[in-house]
């Protein structure tokens, strides 16, 4: 009894031992000559090759250190859609007859469920940039990309969630997709499913030109595909820091910047999403500004004076000159946006032009002026108007190198000007009518009729004659003078000079009243005296002339 007892619990384990895990008997139908696991979207998926007779499959199925599952099918592969994710799982399938009876046996295959990647971002900054989010139980990721164009993908892989492709084709598309890969127990490996594809467009590298200006360094280039927007970074050559600014336009213009300095520039292409492309070639330009100087010439008395506008950031000009005969140029640096053309020759003809300087840099020419030299002082006449028996006494210095002088004059009432020309320095109106204002105006006249600066108008009113009565005399060391009181005379001029001098010599006084000192006169000096009413601006007639000799004066 203790024998059989044995064999009864023998053959019970044995029979525990089949329903818990399969095991290989003699059977009608023979076990599938070959299983394989591999990782789909959907879950882990076991595939055999069909059994002759065999009516349907069992599928076996346990994570590690657990019991079996099963589940039956009549094709030849079975998902286990519940798998997860970082998880090892063993899988056998056994073939079963028509009839029911159970066949043989797979072997057991095991893999780690992955779960299928998903990318998380893909953009372009002058590099692609994928990144996917982690799977549990990877500790790899494949990337299969396929450029446009290309006939298959090229495959790299790495233990991060992010891939740079540094060496992107710019102008092209790019499809990417990611899965996940696991080392198993016998050093194989398992790949999870494939992502979904994801495709992005580089943007080609732009091309910058540089051109200056008259306000600044413009930078222009071409539009490229997919951008949305431009930055550009600009600073000078000999700074390190950039400065940027960001402009959908394809030109960017490069202001307040300084003459006759490089600057550097590059852009960089942006895109939708923040996406970055590729920069251009860093261009560098020495800013001189385009501006032409705008020039003028004019006779003087000494020469031409070639004038012009003074161009912002120059720091200096090259004046060029010849007469009108010579093949060469003379030329002159200056800092001055004038200069004087002196040792002409009179009647000929000068050509000038003049070329601003930016540091050491060279800006664009003037266009060339002509003028033939004829002489013309420089100066402005200056009149002198009074009253006298006979009229309006109009008097003036003479202009250096004048030939005549035209007189304009008129009531100052009336908008017609009556003009006479003389030769001399001083004109007398005899038509004046008392009460009544003038204005005068004097032009002088050079050799050639080239006409001079005007004077500027003087207003006069022809009033009293009522002449002062003049005397003077020496007390000790002071000139003393007296002379009576001019009727309307709001003031009165002294006039005072050495006497026997010319009469530019006149040294004058204003005065409000009738008497004028002159203090600390030597006692051999002799003077000329007169003095002259006026009323508001205007002079009445001067006095009578008094001279006071110096002792021992002798004709």
């Amino acid at each position: 009894m203790k024998q059989l007892g044995k064999l009864i619990a023998v053959v019970l384990a044995l029979v525990m031992l089949t329903a818990a895990v399969p095991t290989a008997f003699a059977a009608k139908v023979s076990a599938p000559a070959t299983l394989s696991i591999s990782n789909q979207s959907n879950g882990l998926r076991a595939q055999w090759s069909a059994v002759s007779g065999a009516a349907k499959y069992i599928v076996y199925f346990r994570q590690a250190g657990e019991s079996w599952s099963s589940d039956e099918t009549s094709g030849t592969s079975y998902t286990l859609t519940e798998a997860a994710s970082g998880v090892l799982y063993y899988m056998q399938v056994q073939s079963v007859a028509p009839d029911g009876e159970k066949g043989g046996y797979s072997k057991v295959r095991s893999m780690t469920a992955l779960s299928r990647a998903v990318i998380s971002g893909l953009r372009y900054q002058g590099d692609v940039m994928l990144n996917w989010e982690p799977v549990e139980g990877a500790n790899r990721y494949q990337i299969a990309e396929l450029k446009k164009g290309a006939s298959a993908y090229t495959y790299y892989t790495t233990a991060d969630t992010a891939f740079t492709q540094k060496n992107a084709e710019a102008g092209t598309v790019y499809t990417y997709q990611v899965r996940a890969m696991y080392q198993t127990e016998k050093n194989g490996t398992a790949y999870g499913a494939w992502s979904s594809g994801k495709t992005v467009s580089t943007m080609t590298k732009p091309v910058l030109t540089l051109s200056n200006k008259s306000n600044g360094i413009r930078a222009e280039w071409k539009a490229v595909a997919g951008a949305t927007s431009y930055k550009v970074y600009y600073r000078l050559a000999t700074d390190s820091q950039w400065s940027s600014a960001e402009t959908t336009n394809l030109y960017y213009p490069l202001l307040g910047i300084k003459p006759g300095f490089e600057y550097c520039l590059q852009i960089q292409v942006l895109g939708k999403n923040g996406a970055k492309g590729p920069y251009s070639t860093v261009q560098r330009l020495v800013y001189v500004p385009t501006v032409k100087p705008s020039l003028t010439l004019s006779n003087k008395s000494n020469g031409i004076r070639a004038e012009w506008n003074a161009i912002a950031g120059a720091t200096g000009y090259i004046v060029y000159f010849r007469n009108e005969f010579d093949p060469e140029w003379d030329y002159v640096y200056t800092t001055n946006n004038y200069y004087p053309l002196l040792y002409l020759t009179r009647d000929d003809t000068y050509c000038v032009q003049v070329q601003p300087v930016y540091q050491d840099e060279t800006g664009n020419y003037s266009a060339v002026k002509r003028l033939q030299y004829s002489p013309v002082s420089t100066g402005k006449p200056v009149l002198r108007i009074f009253n006298d028996d006979d009229g309006i006494v109009i008097d003036w210095v003479p202009t250096e190198g004048a030939v005549s002088y035209i007189l304009y004059y008129r009531e100052s009432s009336s908008n017609t000007w009556n003009q006479y020309q003389t030769v001399s320095g001083a004109v007398l109106y005899p038509d004046a009518v008392k009460g009544v204002s003038y204005d005068f105006q004097l032009q002088p006249v050079f050799y050639g009729g080239v006409r001079g600066a005007y004077s500027k108008v003087y207003h006069h009113v022809y009033g009293d004659i009522e002449k002062p009565a003049l005397t003077a005399q020496r007390i000790d060391d002071t000139l003393h003078m007296e002379w009576t009181p001019v009727k309307n005379a709001t003031k009165y001029r002294v006039f005072v000079r050495d006497h026997g001098t010319v009469d530019e010599s006149w040294a004058a006084f204003f005065t409000p009243g009738t008497t004028f000192d002159i203090y600390g006169i030597d006692a051999e000096a002799s003077f000329d005296c007169v003095v002259a009413p006026y009323y508001g601006e205007t002079q009445g007639v001067h006095s009578n002339f008094v001279t006071l000799y110096g002792e021992g004066y002798s004709d």
